[in-house]
């Protein structure tokens, strides 16, 4: 996150909008009403109180998205595969699934089908490296588990959008 930690009487406010949060919602995270919220958001004589610290500490360790809750975009996906497959022989990467079709709902999963000449991944690696910066549950699938069956990779591939090219060097 780019906010800078120094309490400025708008780094709560930055901070509830960077976690895409409502006052609303703040406010049942936070167990308080939104009167009380508005306040600590906009009356510079709560700033740096015991109260409006922990009201930072709070919204700071909030992660609205895990395996099961909260969504990505596909620009996130795309942003964490190419960090993570730089280290790895992947070629390229598709998004498949509901991500792929526009219909991803909070407890959706990320199916990707990637492309590599090795024959040691270690898929099961890249796939807990992309859990951790996406913060979903992950289906990582390597093209070579199909290619036997040119109808099969045809079905995968179908509607899949392409997330990572590794750059020509």
């Amino acid at each position: 996150m780019n906010l800078e930690k120094e309490l400025t009487l708008s780094y709560l406010k930055e901070l509830r909008i960077y976690k895409k949060l409502t006052q609303v919602q703040a406010c049942k995270l936070l167990g308080i009403c939104r009167r009380t919220y508005i306040t600590y958001e906009n009356d510079k004589a709560r700033l740096n109180t015991r109260q409006y610290c922990n009201m930072v500490e709070a919204l700071e360790r909030y992660n609205p998205i895990d395996g099961t809750h909260g969504l990505v975009t596909v620009k996130e996906i795309k942003k964490a595969c190419s960090s993570v497959f730089q280290s790895y022989p992947i070629e390229r990467c598709i998004l498949l699934g509901d991500y792929a079709n526009g219909v991803e709902t909070e407890s959706s999963t990320i199916e990707l089908l990637v492309f590599s000449n090795s024959e040691c991944l270690g898929l099961n690696i890249i796939t807990e490296r992309l859990k951790d910066a996406l913060h979903k549950s992950i289906i990582l699938i390597d093209v070579r588990s199909c290619s036997g069956d040119a109808r099969k990779r045809k079905q995968l591939t179908k509607g899949g959008k392409r997330v990572y090219k590794r750059k020509e060097e």
